[in-house]
């Protein structure tokens, strides 16, 4: 079955924008996935989410870049 894939209007849409910031630390983006933080980062890893941004130690996502990620993965 085909999907449509998620738009990012349909993300701003759904995102709760006063609650997540555009960029989104570890805890947050688990938080706004709905998933374990070890989850998060073993997707990671995986390169499952090839969309996260490392500035030296700390891990960071786009909030919008995230969801559609996830979304419309195959």
């Amino acid at each position: 079955m085909k999907r449509n894939p998620v738009t990012p209007e349909e993300v701003a849409q759904a995102v709760d924008q006063d609650r997540f910031p555009p960029i989104l630390t570890p805890d947050q983006a688990a938080a706004l996935l709905q998933i374990a933080k070890p989850t998060l980062y073993k997707w990671v890893s995986q390169g499952r989410l090839d969309i996260a941004v490392r500035r030296r130690k700390p891990l960071r996502f786009w909030r919008d870049r995230l969801v559609t990620c996830v979304f419309n993965e195959n």
